[in-house]
């Protein structure tokens, strides 16, 4: 799997392949330097990617946890429609400062915006 992070205004990290077990750890380390340098948050667009398993979740989760025990937020974009049933159904947008949005832009705008939650 290729994971592209990008370093302009903000961070993004983006997934270029179905995300499982077999590739999770280029992800989890990608992951791993993106919470170490922005602490309060970044996007991981998982556009580029059609799948995800379970291995993929807890990698994304585990960021998310980090980021959020530091004050920050994570925001996932996820357009392609199997992937939003996914996340539905195992309810990660019911947790604060954690964002689904369909693009780069709208997720970068929610990180933007103090979450009330």
């Amino acid at each position: 799997m290729d994971v592209t992070v990008s370093r302009e205004d903000y961070r993004v990290v983006q997934t270029h392949a179905e995300i499982d077990l077999s590739n999770v750890a280029t992800l989890r380390a990608a992951l791993d330097e993106a919470v170490k340098d922005c602490p309060q948050g970044f996007v991981i667009d998982l556009s580029g990617s059609r799948y995800i398993d379970s291995s993929g979740i807890a990698a994304i989760v585990a960021a998310y946890r980090r980021v959020h025990s530091q004050g920050g937020g994570l925001a996932l974009v996820a357009p392609d429609h199997y992937l939003r049933r996914i996340l539905a159904i195992i309810n990660l947008h019911t947790l604060p400062s954690f964002f689904i949005c369909d693009t780069v832009d709208e997720a970068h705008k929610a990180l933007a915006v103090p979450d009330k939650a």
